[in-house]
């Protein structure tokens, strides 16, 4: 015998639809998306659904391609909502990481995930490079971390990946591999490869300065401050250089003012400071431009001045108080000796 109960939502149109407006019960809106004799209330049901797993079900399997669509677009947004509310269900995050359209949501939604299968999958396969860089940043399997590292198209992702290769055999496989220099630089980095640091310093077109930066070498770091065509590069090695002799010469001679400056900087010796802001020249700071001349007398005046404030002895400092041409170098060495003589009393 039939039952006699008949749900309002499967009775006239005006009723049932007034009617699955207010159910809420998840079972029962499920059961009027599939089964509901008027298509308007089955979407109506389907955008009242909650339950993402009933939504991809009916996304799958419902014989109407609009209620398909419509189930569809409802599990993306219940989907994203939840990842705006920053939700740690792994399942929910898997599936926008995996299945979403939106590249910045799949990334987003990659650096919430814990599953390392799953970030290896996302990490080997994912169109985006930038998705693919956030699993990357997030996996900790290392043996997909080191196919990463020495496959992936994209220098950064591989970059990347080879930051969290423990492996000191594959980090030196991929130091000395004939590829990207952002990655090479990178293993050698953690490496601590000195040789492999020279070689990018001396001869990468793009990642010298951050070489120069690691490189500790004082032969090398001479050869690049003295050399290289890159200020930014000169710049770099100055700063790792101790050799006072060659950081005189620098201070004294680079063509660039903030080289010349970090020279300065890393000078310790009294003699080639008294030296610098004793110089009468112009040094050799370009000032050819038209117009700049003024700019760059100024630029050489404050690197005088700073080699003053470098000097700690009395001695030293009245020398240039009584021999430098520059009346303002003069001033500046007074009045550091007046600040030395009163903290001494």
């Amino acid at each position: 015998m039939k039952s006699p109960f008949r749900p309002t939502w499967m009775t006239t149109r005006t009723r049932a639809l007034s009617s699955i407006e207010r159910v809420t019960d998840q079972t029962e809106l499920a059961q009027a998306a599939t089964s509901a004799p008027l298509d308007a209330v089955q979407h109506r049901a389907v955008l009242r659904l909650t339950d993402i797993g009933v939504l991809a079900q009916i996304e799958s399997t419902h014989p109407n391609p609009q209620v398909r669509l419509n189930a569809h677009e409802r599990r993306t947004r219940l989907l994203r909502e939840a990842l705006e509310k920053g939700t740690s269900d792994q399942g929910v995050l898997e599936e926008i990481a995996q299945d979403d359209t939106d590249e910045s949501l799949r990334r987003r939604a990659a650096f919430r995930l814990t599953n390392q299968s799953v970030l290896k999958h996302i990490a080997s396969s994912d169109p985006s490079a930038r998705v693919r860089q956030a699993a990357a940043q997030t996996l900790t399997d290392q043996s997909a971390l080191e196919a990463v590292a020495q496959h992936d198209p994209d220098e950064f992702v591989r970059a990347d990946a080879a930051r969290r290769v423990t492996s000191t055999q594959v980090l030196s496989a991929i130091a000395h591999a004939d590829g990207p220099e952002e990655v090479r630089l990178v293993a050698a980095e953690k490496l601590g490869d000195q040789s492999i640091l020279a070689d990018l310093a001396c001869h990468s077109s793009r990642v010298r300065a951050r070489a120069a930066e690691l490189l500790t070498d004082q032969a090398v770091l001479a050869r690049i401050a003295a050399s290289d065509d890159d200020a930014h590069v000169r710049r770099y090695a100055t700063r790792q250089l101790t050799d006072q002799a060659t950081l005189a010469d620098i201070a004294m001679r680079d063509e660039t003012f903030f080289v010349r400056q970090e020279a300065i900087c890393n000078l310790e010796d009294p003699t080639a400071l008294v030296q610098i802001a004793c110089d009468q020249s112009d040094g050799y700071l370009l000032h050819h431009e038209e117009g700049r001349g003024d700019e760059y007398s100024q630029w050489t005046e404050d690197l005088r001045e700073w080699a003053v404030r470098k000097l700690t002895s009395e001695r030293h400092l009245a020398t240039v108080e009584q021999s430098a041409a520059s009346e303002s170098v003069r001033r500046a060495a007074a009045k550091r000796l007046a600040e030395l003589r009163r903290k001494a009393t």
